[in-house]
């Protein structure tokens, strides 16, 4: 169901569908408002209904939408492969990476990877195989687009994470195309050493390559 799913997410709309759902979800693990005093309305829905087919926490259904998400990446690329090139790359409306960024996807996967530097508190941290999930998605998203990949970096300046899996995508694809973007990354870079160099030495060693490239 998944895979059908994705394979139609142009005309089913899924791909807004999934993303504001976890949003949803999401929002019942944060301590803002009342969800810090009771139960998310989602959980306590499944709760009732008792069925051991429906898991009550908002975890599973989160990571369905990431499934879904991953299968969406994986199809367009497909798609994408056996179409003629069109040479530079351009911000493609209809693409699969610009829908899912547009929808807010990499809102919801930084809130997973790192709540508090993405200015968000949980209630409850998410299982460690749904974090994993979040940062494939996110790998995947950028890997299939480098412009993307840099906007998010800016964005999210704060998400070591999100600049680790960034690094990586810039040094696969190092964005020769638009000498404009290559010195907005290689400036994000710089900026990012300089405020992680003596907290994490990984982050750092990535940081250095990146710049070599």
């Amino acid at each position: 169901k998944r895979l059908q799913l994705a394979v139609n997410y142009a005309d089913n709309n899924v791909i807004a569908v999934m993303v504001a759902c976890m949003v949803l979800l999401l929002r019942g693990y944060e301590t803002e408002g009342a969800a810090d005093a009771a139960d998310s309305e989602v959980e306590v829905a499944f709760q009732l209904l008792g069925d051991d087919k429906l898991p009550a926490d908002g975890w599973s259904y989160t990571s369905y939408c990431l499934d879904v998400c991953l299968h969406v990446l994986s199809h367009w690329s497909c798609t994408k492969l056996a179409m003629p090139s069109k040479g530079p790359e351009v911000l493609d409306p209809s693409a699969a990476p610009v829908k899912l960024a547009s929808a807010g996807v990499v809102d919801v996967l930084a809130e997973l990877i790192d709540a508090p530097a993405a200015g968000v508190e949980l209630r409850q941290q998410p299982p460690t195989a749904l974090v994993q999930k979040a940062c494939e998605t996110l790998q995947a998203l950028f890997e299939r687009n480098g412009q993307i990949c840099l906007f998010c970096m800016k964005h999210y300046a704060e998400v070591k994470q999100i600049i680790l899996v960034g690094c990586e995508s810039i040094v696969a694809d190092p964005l020769s195309d638009h000498p404009e973007m290559q010195q907005e990354a290689i400036e994000l870079f710089v900026g990012a050493l300089e405020k992680f160099a003596t907290k994490d030495e990984r982050l750092s060693r990535k940081l250095l390559k990146a710049l070599t490239v």
